[in-house]
């Protein structure tokens, strides 16, 4: 399928500062953990941004590390943090985004979190307006090529860091819903697809 877009993104790490101490006495220490906890019970309740186009924001709690030991209060915690950003423009729907987020850190505890993010941009546009009929009499006689089937992914690309107004089309083989499993994959059929659907695009550029 031919995607007319996909989510935008914000991949940050989070890490939280406490108070070590006997798990008996929680009021001598402070929890790290616990903190991590209410701030991300409350992120994962949030509307953080919508739009009829890319649907909601989402968080990915990727990776939680905390704490030494059940008996110890734990003195810090460190989540890794990924977001599908689906409001906003590409400049700045991440920054709308990470601001949420931070308003919630302050909220819970001004002084015990750090929010340091390494990248993230808005939703992107591509362009999916390709009909399927190729431009010449002769190639049309040779080639049977239907409309693409599009689609909006929730997954990223490199095409945020193209400079100037190009062209951008997303389409490739493979099914999204497999990957990072242990049934990811690639089908021969889909290969030979997307041999006829890259030649559906090369011929439709070519007329630009």
């Amino acid at each position: 399928k031919l995607a007319c877009g996909h989510k935008g993104a914000l991949f940050c790490d989070v890490i939280t500062k406490g108070f070590p101490g006997h798990s008996g006495y929680p009021w001598l220490g402070k929890s790290a953990n616990e903190l991590m906890i209410r701030a991300f019970a409350k992120i994962l309740d949030t509307d953080l941004g919508t739009s009829e186009l890319f649907g909601n924001t989402t968080v990915n709690i990727g990776s939680f590390h905390g704490g030494v030991a059940a008996n110890v209060i734990p003195e810090q915690a460190v989540v890794g943090l990924g977001v599908r950003v689906a409001s906003g423009e590409q400049e700045d729907g991440h920054q709308i985004v990470h601001d949420k987020i931070q308003a919630i850190f302050d909220e819970i505890d001004k002084d015990a979190f750090t929010f340091d993010c390494s990248h993230g941009y808005g939703p992107v546009k591509a362009n999916c307006d390709v009909e399927g009929t190729s431009p010449t009499p002769l190639i049309q006689q040779l080639l049977t090529l239907p409309d693409f089937e599009t689609i909006v992914v929730n997954y990223g690309t490199d095409i945020p860091n193209l400079k100037g107004d190009q062209t951008r089309y997303l389409y490739g083989p493979g099914n999204i819903l497999v990957a990072h499993g242990a049934q990811e994959n690639v089908t021969v059929a889909d290969l030979e697809t997307a041999v006829e659907d890259f030649q559906k695009l090369i011929l439709h550029a070519l007329k630009q």
